[in-house]
């Protein structure tokens, strides 16, 4: 019946929707348009009913721009759009993530596993360039190399635990590339304005205080110097 059907009175997740030929765009805007689907030989359309989520890693607004992604079709799943952080700016919420990927069982992980002390600093330290996917691979190899239920820290990948003995903190006079010039400006402003209050920071930046700390040591930032 096609994935589309199959979705009836569900939901339909269209996973990298800005890789989607023009073609198909033009397929996909009849289906959000009309509320149906004509099936391969048939020559009357069926009415379907589902709800549509959309993701990408494409800024699919300049896709727009040079044509690349229908204007139409933007319009119509753009009804709420939301932006998820990469994982190293939200690795307070690691133990969380680690949780429900072992819940929903996306990590072969024994019931029961513990991480030893050093493990656990190794995996808040380390940066995850490639996300929630490195996380789970780092985290089922660590598990098929345990005979234990205590995974140890050198059963992580050696750049993860690497990273743990190398300074978070930047040189003093390090030049910021625009991801973190643009996190230091928004960090210094919400210091001016709370007057160097760590926890007011914190709740304005959506952050939990420890990030907050963390970012202060890493741009050599004394909020001593904000206090009134």
């Amino acid at each position: 019946v096609g994935v589309v059907r199959a979705a009836q009175h569900g939901t339909l997740l269209l996973d990298e929707i800005g890789d989607l030929p023009l073609l198909s765009q033009t397929a996909l805007l009849r289906l959000l348009q009309e509320h149906e689907v004509t099936p391969v030989g048939a020559s009357r359309p069926i009415k379907v009913d589902v709800r549509v989520i959309a993701a990408t890693h494409q800024p699919l607004d300049t896709l727009v721009e040079s044509g690349r992604f229908r204007q139409d079709l933007y319009a119509r799943i753009a009804g709420y759009v939301t932006q998820l952080a990469p994982l190293r700016e939200r690795i307070m919420d690691l133990g969380v993530i680690i949780g429900s990927m072992i819940a929903r069982r996306t990590v072969s992980l024994p019931e029961g596993v513990r991480f030893h002390r050093e493990t656990t600093r190794a995996l808040f330290s380390y940066r995850w360039p490639m996300n929630i996917r490195e996380l789970s691979q780092a985290l089922s190899a660590a598990s098929a190399l345990s005979s234990s239920p205590v995974i140890m820290p050198q059963q992580l990948p050696a750049w993860v635990v690497a990273s743990q003995t190398e300074s978070s903190s930047l040189p003093v006079n390090a030049e910021l590339n625009p991801a973190d010039e643009a996190l230091k400006s928004e960090l210094l402003a919400r210091l001016n304005e709370t007057g160097g209050n760590l926890s007011e920071v914190a709740r304005l930046m959506g952050k939990a205080r420890q990030q907050v700390q963390r970012w202060l040591r890493r741009f050599h930032i004394d909020p001593q110097q904000y206090r009134r």
